[in-house]
């Protein structure tokens, strides 16, 4: 059998509470993500092995960055929900990866 899959998912944007602008910005966007997936599953010997590949694409627009602001010293003993990390949006990022599993079992 072979197969492709496309899907599209979106992570809502949102506010940095903790540090903003100049050196962070104040809110961070929604990120789109686009995936693309193709694959071949098979059987053979009648049904004793299998053999299956799978390539996937992913695509992000506006992705959401964590970022560490190490000037904060809140950041690292948070409290009262100050501290802690801060999102930004980066501009792409894309990921590509294959996997491949097979199995036969003798007879």
């Amino acid at each position: 059998m072979v197969y492709a899959l496309y899907s599209e998912g979106v992570r809502q944007g949102g506010i940095n509470r903790s540090r903003g602008e100049p050196f962070f910005p104040l809110a961070y966007d929604s990120d789109l993500m686009k995936n693309y997936e193709l694959g071949y599953k098979s059987s053979f010997a009648d049904g004793r092995g299998r053999l299956n590949l799978t390539y996937y694409h992913m695509a992000w627009e506006d992705y959401q960055l964590q970022t560490l602001d190490p000037s904060n010293v809140e950041l690292y003993r948070p409290r009262n929900g100050r501290g802690g990390p801060l999102l930004r949006t980066k501009d792409t990022s894309c990921m590509r990866s294959a996997m491949a599993d097979g199995h036969r079992q003798p007879g």
